[in-house]
């Protein structure tokens, strides 16, 4: 069996309609602007951007986890924000296509966040 590397995503409420709808398949490009896709290598980063960004924007964020085949991200760097657990892939749009052949299994929802957690805190 081919080995696999997880990956994790924050994404908006529109990009989780999608998911929805492709029985959680596939992602696609949330805008026509987007020139990246940048996957995660570790959930609190991307946790930590869902409710920063996408709750602001949206009222709601979530974190998805995904396998691929290691094979195929071979071909992209590493890259850090800053520390190490700020790991990510900065994958071109134009590659979307590909890194979706190369998803094994299924999409997950792994996490939740709502404006709603902010105004009880």
């Amino acid at each position: 069996m081919n080995a696999t590397i997880t990956l994790y995503k924050s994404i908006s409420p529109v990009l989780l309609e999608h998911l929805l709808k492709v029985d959680w398949r596939y992602f696609i490009s949330e805008s026509a602007e987007q020139k990246l896709f940048t996957p995660k290598l570790h959930r609190p980063f991307a946790e930590m951007l869902a409710r920063q960004i996408e709750v602001a924007n949206h009222y709601a964020g979530y974190v998805v986890m995904f396998d691929v085949q290691q094979q195929f991200m071979r071909q992209y760097n590493v890259t850090s924000v800053a520390y190490e657990e700020y790991e990510e892939y900065l994958i071109p749009i134009d590659d979307l296509d590909c890194l979706n052949e190369a998803i094994v299994g299924r999409v997950e929802l792994v996490s939740c966040f709502s404006s709603m957690e902010q105004l009880a805190s």
